[in-house]
């Protein structure tokens, strides 16, 4: 079974910025009601943004070696712990 993360960045933050933007990806997200509660169309797409960053992607593949499954796996998770819901008995963290 396909995560529901999996099926969104698969078109767009874990492959290609170009074909899709994160935009387009959150707003789906959001649509479906599956960012976590407080955080916003504009919050989640710069944070996916800053996650899946160049610099992310040569520190960690060119530089220390990573394959590109363990590399998406890794954007799957961090941008899916950042930004996803757990249900609707979910708090909002405080922000940092």
């Amino acid at each position: 079974m396909v995560s529901p993360l999996r099926a969104v960045l698969a078109d767009s933050v874990a492959l290609s910025f170009a074909s899709a933007p994160p935009a387009t990806a959150m707003g789906r997200l959001a649509a479906e009601g599956r960012l976590r509660a407080g955080v916003t169309v504009d919050e989640a797409t710069d944070v996916a943004w800053a996650v899946a960053s160049p610099h992310q992607y040569e520190y960690l593949v060119i530089a220390k070696g990573w394959d590109l499954a363990r590399y998406r796996a890794h954007l799957e998770r961090a941008i899916g712990s950042l930004l996803l819901g757990g249900g609707p008995e979910e708090e909002v963290q405080p922000r940092i």
